[in-house]
C-alpha cells in the first residue's frame, strides 16, 4: 500500500495542454502547505426546457480546472514562478564578482505566459493538471516563513500513481523567511524614504487576470488557450507609526490633496541568505520602479498599537534601466543570483 503523501511538483511545459504532456528537464517539489487546485464544479450542461418542472437531460460542459498551490519557497523555486508569472526572461552564466548565475524577469506585454504542469500528491493518488498558467502570484512575509501563493488556471487533468522516492526539494538552499527579506521605499517627496525597520509585513501580489472562459472555442470542451489580460501588480504592507509622510506622499502635499495627486517612489524587495558551510549568497530583488499609494489607512482603535496599512500599485516604467538584459519597459523587474539551476528557457526536451 503506497502511503499517504501531499506534496507539489512542478515543470515546464513544452508546449501548451498537450495529451501525454512532455515536460522540460528541470521538475522540481515543494512541500505545500495547502491547495485548492482541483476538479472544477458544475461541468456537466443541464437542459430542462419548458415540457418538465425538473431538468431532464446532461451533456458535457466546457472544463478548466483552477485553484492555488500554497508553500514555503526558497530562491530558487521563487525563480520559476517570477518567470512563469512575468513572462520575459534573460538568462546569463557566471554574473558578477560572485560568479553566479543571473536570472532576470520582468513584465512582458505578451499574452502568452509560459505554461507548465503542476502534479499534486493526495495520499492515494497524483493529480496531474497539464495546461497551466498563473493567474496571479502572491508572495507573503511578516514574522514567519515567506510564503509564495500560486493560483493557476489549467486546461485538463488525470490521475497517476503517487510518488513515493526521487524527489527534487531544492533541499540544498534554506527555506526564506522574514529576516531574509527587506523592502525600500525611495524616490519619495522631499527625500523621504521608508526602510525595513518601518515595515511590519509584506504581501505583493502579480495578477495576471487569466481567465479559463476566455479559452472556450469551439470543437474543445477544455480552453484552447490562456492568455493573461490586463496585470495588476500591488504591495500592501503594514508600517510602524513614525511620521505622516507616507500620508503627505498620497496626498502628493504637505498639508492636504493636491490638484497634482499622489506622488511616485519606488518599491525594491531585496531577498537574500548566506550558506556558512558553503560561503555562498544566493539574492534575489524585486523592483517596482513607478508606484503610487492607492490607499493608505490610518485608523486608530482604542490605545492599540497605530499600524498604518498601505497598498502600492506599480505602473509602467519607460526604459527601465536595472536590468542587465538592458533597458526594459516594465512594472516589475527581478534579479536573481543563484547556481544550480541553468538556462529555464533553453532547457532541452526530456526523451
Amino acid at each position: 500500500m503506497p502511503r499517504n503523501l501531499r506534496y507539489a511538483a512542478f515543470v515546464e511545459e513544452d508546449s501548451y495542454g498537450i495529451d501525454n504532456p512532455t515536460g522540460k528537464d528541470v521538475e522540481f517539489h515543494v512541500d505545500k502547505t495547502s491547495s485548492s487546485l482541483d476538479t472544477p464544479s458544475d461541468t456537466e450542461m443541464i437542459y430542462g426546457g419548458g415540457f418538465r418542472r425538473d431538468p431532464y437531460l446532461h451533456a458535457p460542459g466546457f472544463y478548466a480546472p483552477t485553484g492555488n498551490v500554497a508553500f514555503a519557497a526558497n530562491i530558487k523555486t521563487l525563480t520559476f514562478f517570477l518567470r512563469w508569472a512575468l513572462g520575459d526572461y534573460n538568462y546569463e552564466e557566471n554574473y558578477g564578482e560572485n560568479g553566479m548565475d543571473l536570472h532576470e524577469c520582468w513584465g512582458s506585454e505578451s499574452v502568452k505566459l509560459p505554461s507548465f504542469i503542476t502534479k499534486l500528491g493526495k495520499d492515494k493518488f497524483e493529480h496531474v493538471f497539464n495546461g497551466c498558467v498563473l493567474n496571479s502570484l502572491q508572495l507573503q512575509v511578516e514574522g514567519e516563513f515567506l510564503v509564495v501563493t500560486a493560483d493557476i488556471v489549467a486546461k485538463k487533468d488525470h490521475h497517476d500513481d503517487i510518488k513515493e522516492d526521487n524527489y527534487s526539494f531544492y533541499e540544498d538552499i534554506p527555506l526564506l523567511t522574514f529576516h531574509h527579506t527587506s523592502v525600500e521605499i525611495t524616490d519619495m517627496r522631499n527625500g523621504n524614504s521608508v526602510e525595513s525597520d518601518e515595515i511590519k509585513n509584506l504581501t505583493l501580489e502579480i495578477n495576471n487576470n487569466v481567465s479559463a472562459d476566455d479559452g472556450r472555442a469551439l470543437g474543445d470542451r477544455h480552453p484552447v488557450r490562456l492568455l493573461a489580460g490586463e496585470r495588476e501588480v500591488t504591495a500592501d504592507m503594514n508600517l510602524f507609526y513614525d511620521d505622516v509622510k507616507v500620508v503627505r506622499e498620497f496626498w502628493g502635499a504637505d498639508d492636504g490633496p493636491s490638484l497634482a495627486g499622489t506622488g511616485e517612489f519606488k518599491v525594491e524587495i531585496t531577498i537574500s541568505h548566506h550558506d556558512d558551510n558553503e560561503n555562498e549568497n544566493a539574492n534575489a530583488t524585486i523592483t517596482l520602479p513607478k508606484c503610487i499609494f492607492t490607499s493608505v489607512d490610518v485608523q486608530p482603535s482604542g490605545r492599540d498599537k497605530l499600524e498604518p496599512s498601505v497598498t502600492a500599485r506599480a505602473f509602467t516604467e519607460e526604459d527601465y534601466d536595472g536590468l542587465e538584459k538592458g533597458n526594459v519597459t516594465t512594472a516589475i523587474a527581478t534579479q536573481i543570483e543563484v547556481d544550480g539551476l541553468g538556462d529555464l528557457e533553453g532547457k532541452k526536451v526530456s526523451e
